[in-house]
């Protein structure tokens, strides 16, 4: 089975619970199915639509300033469960395309 096959099997599973007016446990009882798989995927399509259509928010980061030392260590920077090590030096465009495919996929 695809992943694609199984995404729209729990599209219509939690569709399914939705109209039934039963609590969760009951449903996945009923329908036996395992309850903690089944709100594992609520919480991953709750997931999905909380970063649908967000748009990712730029921030400058203002150079050290004179007198000040500059730091080698890295910034950590975590979207979802990823995270990112950047050091200093780095590539802004690649930076972007990796916090942008990261957004999508975590």
């Amino acid at each position: 089975m695809t992943r694609a096959e199984k995404r729209d099997i729990w599209i219509k599973n939690i569709a399914d619970h939705q109209a039934s007016g039963q609590n969760a446990r009951q449903w996945c009882e009923e329908h036996h199915v395992n309850y903690h798989t089944f709100k594992w995927w609520i919480g991953r399509f709750n997931k999905e639509s909380l970063f649908k259509g967000s748009q990712t928010n730029w921030v400058a980061l203002n150079p050290v300033p004179a007198g000040m030392p500059k730091s080698n260590q890295p910034l950590n920077v975590i979207i979802g469960r990823c995270s990112i090590e950047v050091f200093p030096g780095f590539d802004t465009g690649t930076f972007q395309a990796v916090v942008q495919l990261l957004t999508e996929q975590c």
